[in-house]
Formats: structure tokens, sequence, C-alpha cells
């Protein structure tokens, strides 16, 4: 073997080398700004199924509770819960590709990478008065949030009412 060809061969090495620990350390290439971009994918169908069912209901933004509960007389409400559970996790496909919270910000370490969150604000009889969404990258949330309230949507502000934690809400 050449001098050449020994040189090559140690390169050779150690980009694969390279290559294997960015992927370890990294998650992979390619796939973190594909997960990024179709988590804000998620992110924005979310936001126009909130605000179509703003738009009909006229009184608010579903309430949305862990698991997808929700009141069962609700039906625009389960036709959201529905769509948001044909999302999928671009991070880790097969997990869920949103979940809820009544914390803004959530509380990070619950959420799950690839995940939506649902921030609901401004509870008050039934419906939420506004909303967060936000959503967590493969390390750490993204630095892009959408945030609206009712009042903002041509609604009166309302006052909030109180959490039960026994409701199945996150506290």
């Amino acid at each position: 073997m050449t001098i050449i060809g020994a040189v090559g061969l140690l390169l050779a090495g150690l980009m694969l080398l390279y290559f294997f620990l960015a992927r370890q350390l990294l998650g992979g290439f390619g796939t973190s700004l594909a997960g990024s971009d179709q988590l804000k994918v998620n992110m924005k169908q979310a936001q126009v199924l909130l605000y179509t069912y703003m738009a009909e209901d006229g009184r608010g933004f579903p309430v949305i509770r862990k698991g997808g509960g929700h009141d069962p007389d609700d039906q625009m409400a389960e036709h959201i819960v529905r769509e948001l559970n044909r999302m999928r996790n671009p991070v880790r496909p097969g997990r869920p590709a949103w979940t809820v919270s009544f914390r803004d910000p959530p509380f990070w370490p619950l959420v799950e990478p690839g995940q939506l969150v649902y921030v609901q604000t401004k509870l008050h009889e039934g419906r939420a008065g506004g909303f967060v969404i936000y959503a967590r990258g493969r390390r750490r949330p993204l630095d892009l949030e959408m945030r609206q309230s009712a009042e903002e949507r041509g609604q009166t502000e309302s006052s909030p009412e109180e959490i039960n934690p026994e409701s199945g809400f996150e506290p």
C-alpha cells in the first residue's frame, strides 16, 4: 500500500467516524431541518383548525383535555381532535404529534420531541378565550410560537375560570 492509499483510507475512516458521531449526537443529517419544517406545518394546520372553530362557534376556542378529551356535545372539538390525531410526529414517528397544556409556557420536560403544544388561555364558560401553539424540536422548543386571543379575533374579553386538576386538565 502506498502512502497516498494509506492517507486516503485514513481520511475515509475519519469521515465515517465523523458522520457516525454527528448522527449520534445531532440525531441525523437532514432530519432536523425536515422535522422542524414539518413541525411548523403542524403548527399552522392546528392554528387554521382553531380559527375555523372560533369562526363557527363565535364564543372562543375549544377546551381540550390531555388525551383529547372534550365536551362530548361539541362536534367541532371532536373534529379538531380527530384532525390533530392525524398529524405525524416528525421527530419520533409513531408517537403523538400534539398535547395540551394550561401553562404558558408549557412544562417542557412533559412535552415529547416533535410535539406541538396547544396552550389554552382565559378559560370561561367551556371555551378558551385564547391560545398559544408551541412546538418542541429534537432537543429544545422551537423559537416560533403562535399566539391568539378571542379579543383579537373580534370577541369580547371574559374573566378566566379556575382549572380543576381533577377534571383531567393539566394543573
